[in-house]
């Protein structure tokens, strides 16, 4: 759909006679859309992934309607060169016979996400490249599932302390190129499970004590770019690295 005509291919969708609940997995991508078009939600009504990157959105779409993971049919399952690609480098825990639930909405303008709530079993959100600059402690309070969230590439120059409180899943978490100044002691704290944590390119001068303790399980740690003066004594767990896990830490300026 990224090639044709946004408002004639939008215009004939709607004249189709039957849903296509056989539909799983949507990319509207390059479509100037600034509203969702509500006639797709019934249309389409079994999607579990939505890619609406490069349009000119201003709030996340309400998605998805139907909660739930579909499995691939005729008894499929993905080779394991593309289950490495379609899981984002086993960035995701998705079975082979199994579509992976995912929102992305990069390149968007979604500046502001005090007033909006995501919900639903999704395992990755993406909001890149909106110029965010405000978001709520309860924005992901619902997505307990999410393992892979990314808000990269945002104007972002703090966050709620509670923002990622109920995100026990989370293996992965993107932050990179931002205008984050500090960040809250605790504010990691519930993200046993991460593994990939990238801070590059922010304005963090100081890591306070407890910022990266819980992160028991953490792999790689990306820090380059900032401009990082002061490291709290109990700013790290003394857990890792271990000598089974090897670990990365990357604060290069």
């Amino acid at each position: 759909m990224n090639d044709w005509d946004t408002s004639d291919y939008l215009q004939d969708i709607q004249y189709c006679g039957n849903n296509l609940e056989n539909v799983v997995e949507m990319a509207l991508n390059n479509d100037s859309l600034v509203s969702f078009p509500d006639q797709l939600k019934t249309i389409f009504p079994n999607l579990t992934s939505l890619e609406v990157n490069n349009n000119s959105l201003t709030s996340p779409i309400e998605f998805p309607w139907k909660r739930g993971f579909f499995r691939l049919p005729r008894n499929l399952s993905r080779p394991a060169l593309h289950d490495d690609k379609y899981t984002y480098s086993g960035s995701l825990l998705v079975p082979p016979n199994t579509f992976r639930r995912e929102f992305l909405l990069d390149w968007n303008r979604i500046t502001n996400l005090t007033h909006f709530r995501f919900s639903s079993d999704f395992q990755y959100i993406s909001l890149q490249w909106n110029r965010m600059r405000t978001i709520a402690e309860d924005t992901f309070r619902d997505v307990t599932s999410l393992q892979f969230l990314s808000l990269a590439h945002n104007e972002l120059t703090s966050l709620p302390a509670n923002l990622f409180a109920s995100l026990t899943n989370l293996t992965r978490l993107d932050l990179q190129n931002n205008l984050l100044q500090s960040l809250p002691a605790g504010i990691f704290g519930n993200l046993r499970n991460l593994k990939q944590l990238n801070l590059e390119s922010n304005r963090l001068a100081v890591l306070e004590s407890g910022l990266f303790a819980n992160l028991v399980r953490l792999e790689v740690l990306l820090l380059g770019k900032n401009n990082i003066s002061v490291v709290s004594d109990g700013a790290f767990s003394t857990a890792y690295p271990s000598s089974s896990t090897p670990w990365i830490c990357k604060a290069i300026p």
